[in-house]
């Protein structure tokens, strides 16, 4: 695996976004002690290899396909299980991540989601437009990632992202439009008040925040292809 790094240009803009990416690349990782953590979020995906270390005072072992998470100033060490552990590796920030992510490290399953939002990022232009693309790229990647493996009660949060899988492709297709909670709710099959409660298990959010978010997603994508 050929190493690389890519250090975004982080602009005044792109620091207002819910979500942006701060740095991101692969490495064969070496042995890690970090007091005091970083400032921003940190995913590391396990490609090749493994590696072990101390997460929130409990020892962990990064086997290939797991997804290590830490939180902004989090203490933590890791080193190679094995004489080759290669990773891919983000750091991340935005207005809305606390929202989406956990509030304690820790190591997920799910790798391979990540692996194909690493690719996709990589092969973005590395242009004006990166952080306005990327940012759509990682909130879609965060969200998936919750409802598959962010959450210890991971049944729970499946079931209600499944009961809403009529309300979101609902939400997608008529964004364009004025939608009333009412119309969601019908298109969930349930009450209001379930819908919000779903919302808020799955997602961390209203319907109707979730329905902005979809629409400022659109309306940065339309933007994107007008300048490609």
């Amino acid at each position: 695996m050929k190493e690389t790094g890519y250090l975004p240009l982080v602009t005044d803009f792109a620091k207002t976004l819910p979500f942006y990416v701060a740095t991101i690349g692969t490495s064969t990782e070496k042995t890690i002690w970090r007091p005091k953590g970083i400032g921003d979020h940190q995913l590391l995906f396990t490609v090749e290899g493994s590696g072990d270390g101390i997460v929130e005072g409990k020892e962990c072992m990064f086997k290939k396909g797991d997804i290590f998470y830490l939180p902004p100033n989090h203490p933590h060490d890791y080193s190679p299980a094995l004489p080759a552990w290669k990773t891919a590796w983000m750091t991340f920030s935005g207005t809305a991540v606390k929202d989406v992510v956990p509030n304690k490290g820790g190591v997920y399953r799910g790798g391979e989601k990540m692996k194909e939002w690493f690719d996709a990022l990589c092969v973005l232009p590395k242009n004006e437009t990166w952080q306005e693309i990327s940012s759509v790229l990682l909130y879609r990647f965060l969200l998936r990632l919750r409802v598959s493996s962010f959450s210890e009660g991971g049944t729970s949060v499946n079931e209600a992202a499944k009961k809403l899988s009529g309300a979101v492709a609902f939400m997608e297709e008529n964004s364009s439009r004025p939608l009333t909670l009412g119309e969601i709710a019908k298109a969930a099959l349930v009450s209001e008040g379930q819908l919000c409660r779903l919302f808020r298990l799955a997602y961390s959010m209203r319907p109707m925040e979730f329905l902005h978010m979809l629409r400022i997603r659109r309306a940065k994508q339309m933007l994107s292809e007008k300048r490609h």
